[in-house]
């Protein structure tokens, strides 16, 4: 059932502030929306054995003709400077989640312009510890902007390492991540650009840069994650290359939980 954010009051500059689920979105996130509905969906993650790992939630803006990558809006809210209200926003329904189901591990996508918004990982530190589901959370920065090696962002890693939730970086290989990042920062998971899984198979090159970055991976202590795996032949190619975990449309769908999440 979609739930609709209700104006609560205005902030400092005088424009219209929402709330919703408990956290405070400006107009601008209702303005990018224009009315349409976002759901949150969720693709398994799974060990190369074939055993669950766990779930990315991943957004979706509800069309006529069905469900639709969210990547547009976030890209729009990322220019803005307004990506952490949408982080947020999922970030609360993770969590409620993970309360109602102990034995369920999902990771939340944060961009790495959310993780340097103080008010935002302010609230995320405090709801993880006020909830005790750190070790259920994932937390998965998207380096679609430089993530800064600042002493208050290395300050902030541990911190919500200390909560026990785990710490990816995504899409490496693309964007502004680099082999810099991973010296830099400790990540529990590396997750692998589709544009270096789409096709390994059948791409010697591909094949050297995976096999590269799950050897550096492993020397840094952790676990590598091939995404957009779409085909047979690129799964085994993935796990010939000791990836450790598996994830794309050939490995399963994204789909709702059992709890419908959603946003008018």
């Amino acid at each position: 059932m979609a739930t609709a954010i209700q104006p609560v009051m205005n902030d400092a500059s005088g424009s219209q502030v929402f709330r919703e689920k408990g956290w405070v979105c400006s107009a601008k996130l209702a303005y990018v929306l224009q009315g349409k509905e976002l759901d949150i969906v969720y693709q398994p993650v799974q060990f190369a054995t074939g055993a669950l790992s766990h779930y990315e939630a991943l957004v979706r803006v509800v069309e006529l003709d069905g469900l639709k990558s969210g990547y547009s809006l976030v890209r729009n809210l990322e220019r803005t400077g307004d990506c952490h209200l949408l982080d947020m926003w999922v970030f609360d329904h993770v969590i409620e989640h993970l309360r109602s189901e102990p034995e369920l591990r999902i990771a939340c996508n944060m961009s790495a312009q959310t993780i340097e918004h103080a008010e935002s990982m302010a609230y995320v530190l405090d709801v993880i510890r006020k909830s005790g589901v750190g070790s259920q959370l994932i937390i998965e920065i998207t380096e679609t902007c430089q993530l800064s090696d600042s002493p208050q962002t290395h300050n902030l890693m541990r911190l919500l390492k200390s909560t026990g939730c785990a710490i990816a970086l995504d899409d490496f290989g693309a964007g502004y991540s680099s082999f810099g990042t991973l010296l830099n920062f400790k990540f529990d998971y590396i997750k692998l650009d589709g544009a270096l899984v789409n096709g390994v198979a059948d791409c010697q090159c591909r094949q050297t840069y995976v096999a590269a970055i799950g050897r550096i991976a492993r020397q840094n202590g952790s676990l590598t994650v091939a995404e957009h795996i779409e085909s047979q032949s690129d799964k085994d190619m993935a796990i010939l290359l000791d990836i450790d975990l598996l994830q794309g449309y050939f490995i399963g769908q994204p789909a709702p939980l059992n709890i419908q999440s959603k946003i008018a």
